[in-house]
């Protein structure tokens, strides 16, 4: 059986984007994101520009969920599909114009 650890990695690389969930008085936001995460698996990184409303939304409420999958839009997706996801992340860093995500384990 296909531990933990490497069933996280063979999704988070195999995939290019992400859904980052946000909110801003009280109602939710949702973003496809363009991700990169650090060979360790602790970290996931995405660029978005300082004038966008996501980075003032994430500005001003660090809780954020980010979600990683592997779907393909086949039936197939029902029964095989991952689904990565973090609620309410933690230390939302600003580093430039990127967020630095910590994947918890």
């Amino acid at each position: 059986m296909e531990s933990v650890r490497s069933l996280l990695r063979k999704v988070i690389f195999s995939q290019y984007y992400a859904v980052l969930s946000s909110s801003k008085d009280g109602r939710s936001y949702s973003n496809l994101v363009a991700f990169a995460a650090s060979d360790d698996l602790k970290t996931v990184v995405f660029a978005t520009g300082k004038g966008t409303e996501k980075f003032k939304r994430i500005s001003n409420n660090g809780n954020v969920s980010l979600l990683i999958d592997n779907r393909t839009n086949r039936p197939a997706d029902v029964s095989k599909a991952v689904a990565i996801t973090d609620r309410q992340v933690e230390g939302v860093a600003l580093k430039a114009t990127s967020w630095t995500v910590p994947v918890h384990q």
